[in-house]
């Protein structure tokens, strides 16, 4: 009885949108001329893998013979999605319905209300090493809070992460939050390195909207000409408005009116853009990948740069596989995921010059993880971020 009751709570007060008439294929021996075409029809593309050849893209019943005639080489991930939705949203509520009154302690996914708890919780918990930030509001007028970490000078330089850019990846959102926890209880020692600045929910609005009205919402909340919605991750201004980037407001990477038009962007800006970055790594899901600049163009950073990149890469990335012998993916974003222009760490390189600029995929298959790899892609991401932090400080002190 509980199950059916979790299911239809699941349909009735979560997922207001459904998608019962859609099916998730993951295409094989994908060219980037056939996933701009996929793009450019207004699919969802959920994924991409330049290096395996492969992309996941959700698609309609009615045009499904359509795109399984033209890529024959296939594979149905999700026959029906909403029944996985139903079962993601239903594991959920059970998980969080049993925590209620209790710390969160990563057994669930948490509501946007959670979040704004943990944060404050843990800011009290922690007088003397956490302080809680606002960057600014949202385009729905919500705060974008964060914690700042920190034990040793308040002039250290800035390490900041960013999670949920985009609403529907929720494993970031707890991510963020697992790296907070390592951070605050294990590795105490980063705490006198750096100004950590991490924000757990960038797309605020996106983010409350995927918990009640549609569980696979991926932009801001923002209105566009015909449809609601940017793709903050294309509304940076490096490179912006060029490839694997879209004009069109109805498409999931729908670029905006201009760089920065996106409230939670131009607020990002103005708050780290003076400030002194050791390094920005912002968090997405899903696919295990770990990914430098250049997004925006084939071309790669400077041979200098580039070097110091895929060597902090390819630290971090050992020391990911060595939690659970899970192989992240390292190269630019171009190279090893799709072209994408108006990404946040082509912006935080090229415009601000922050050398250890990275976007990381959390390992997994899709948007709906179950809570059991929670921890584990906490643990895993986590040990690639101490890497790094470690690496990044070693080059300080030379």
């Amino acid at each position: 009885m509980l199950s059916l009751f979790l299911s239809l709570l699941a349909i009735t007060c979560f997922g207001l949108e459904t998608y019962e008439d859609y099916s998730v294929v993951r295409f094989h021996e994908m060219s980037d001329e056939s996933v701009a075409f996929l793009e450019a029809e207004d699919l969802d593309v959920w994924q991409t893998n330049k290096l395996e050849g492969w992309a996941d893209v959700m698609i309609h019943r009615d045009q499904l013979e359509k795109y399984l005639n033209l890529y024959p080489a296939y594979k149905v991930v999700y026959e029906n999605v909403q029944e996985e939705v139903n079962r993601s949203l239903e594991e959920n509520e059970k998980a969080r319905l049993a925590s209620v009154g209790k710390p969160f302690a990563f057994d669930h996914f948490p509501t946007p209300a959670e979040v704004r708890a943990y944060m404050t919780q843990t800011a009290n918990d922690y007088p003397n090493l956490v302080t809680t930030i606002n960057i600014g509001n949202s385009y729905g007028g919500n705060p974008i809070g964060g914690l700042r970490l920190n034990s040793g000078s308040p002039n250290a330089p800035r390490f900041i992460l960013q999670c949920t850019i985009h609403a529907r990846e929720w494993i970031t959102t707890t991510t963020c939050a697992y790296i907070i926890d390592q951070l605050l209880t294990v590795d105490t020692n980063l705490l006198q390195y750096y100004n950590w600045i991490i924000i757990p929910v960038l797309n605020v609005d996106g983010y409350a909207y995927s918990h009640s009205s549609s569980r696979l919402w991926r932009k801001n909340r923002q209105p566009g000409s015909s449809c609601v919605g940017t793709d903050l991750n294309r509304n940076y201004g490096q490179g912006w408005g060029g490839g694997g980037s879209s004009p069109d407001s109805c498409s999931e990477t729908y670029r905006g009116t201009s760089a920065f038009s996106g409230p939670e962007v131009a607020r990002e800006r103005d708050y780290i853009q003076n400030l002194n970055i050791a390094a920005f790594v912002d968090i997405h899901a899903y696919g295990g990948l770990f990914m430098s600049p250049w997004g925006y163009t084939s071309a790669y950073p400077p041979a200098a740069d580039y070097n110091e990149m895929d060597r902090l890469m390819t630290a971090s990335c050992n020391s990911i596989r060595g939690v659970n012998g899970a192989s992240y993916a390292y190269g630019s974003s171009y190279h090893t995921i799709y072209q994408a222009s108006g990404g946040s760490n082509d912006w935080t390189y090229g415009y601000l010059g922050v050398v250890p600029s990275f976007c990381i995929e959390c390992r997994g298959t899709t948007f709906t993880a179950p809570i059991s790899q929670i921890t584990p892609i906490g643990r895993e991401v986590y040990a690639g971020i101490r890497t790094l932090a470690l690496q990044v400080y070693a080059n300080y002190q030379q």
